[in-house]
């Protein structure tokens, strides 16, 4: 996913600076690995911060709206945004969690293929 997609997302509803930008972009992209696991979140396992807006984030595209959301209200201060990062982060969580676990089968304590 690229950066450059999730600033003129936020742009064309608040204005921001790129550095106020990114700083809130890593802001929330290590709160949904903090909650809900690097695994879940990133696409490489492996986040650096990012450096400007013509890189790529290693972001899963269901994680999109959320970020966009997140980033919205630390901007505007406008708590509809946060409830919608909210919902948007957890049903994010659950696709791809879903994605991860097909056709796994519960044995015991462990997960298997079947």
């Amino acid at each position: 996913m690229y950066i450059k997609d999730i600033y003129e997302a936020v742009v064309m509803t608040s204005p921001c600076s790129q550095p106020k930008f990114l700083r809130f972009l890593d802001t929330t992209v290590r709160s949904l690995t903090a909650k809900y696991g690097i695994g879940r979140v990133i696409n490489d396992k492996a986040y650096m911060t990012p450096e400007g807006i013509d890189g790529d984030l290693p972001l899963k595209e269901p994680y999109f709206n959320a970020v966009v959301s997140n980033i919205l209200f630390l901007l505007t201060g406008n708590t509809d945004y946060k409830t919608d990062y909210m919902a948007e982060a957890e049903y994010a969580y659950k696709t791809v969690w879903r994605t991860d676990m097909k056709g796994l089968r519960m044995v015991g304590e462990d997960y298997y293929h079947v």
